[in-house]
């Protein structure tokens, strides 16, 4: 409840540069409130549970089973769902890839 009063107190502060909502689980607001939120220690120092969740996709992608397997039981995170949630990432940005890299009609291939 105080991470929702938090979020609260922030987007009544907060001037967004967007006109829509973006919803992601118990999150509703504009987009640059939710990156804002998301907060660049994460990022850029691995810090917080949001650190850790990008320390853990990093992982994947290096295939560091035994860390993966450590991160994963310290976010609660299922590695069997993880794998799933991973496959379907992958075909998605592949998806999203192949439209924007296919040419216009009329454009040369």
């Amino acid at each position: 409840m105080v991470e929702n009063d938090r979020i609260r107190a922030l987007s009544e502060k907060f001037e967004s540069n967007v006109d829509y909502d973006t919803v992601l689980g118990n999150f509703e607001g504009p987009l640059d409130l939710l990156l804002f939120l998301i907060n660049k220690d994460a990022l850029l120092h691995h810090a917080g549970r949001c650190g850790m969740l990008y320390d853990l996709a990093l992982c994947y992608e290096r295939a560091d089973w035994d860390k993966i397997d450590a991160l994963a039981g310290e976010l609660g995170v299922p590695t069997n769902l993880l794998t799933s949630v991973y496959f379907s990432c992958m075909e998605e940005v592949n998806r999203v890839w192949s439209e924007m890299t296919r040419p216009e009609p009329g454009q040369q291939g």
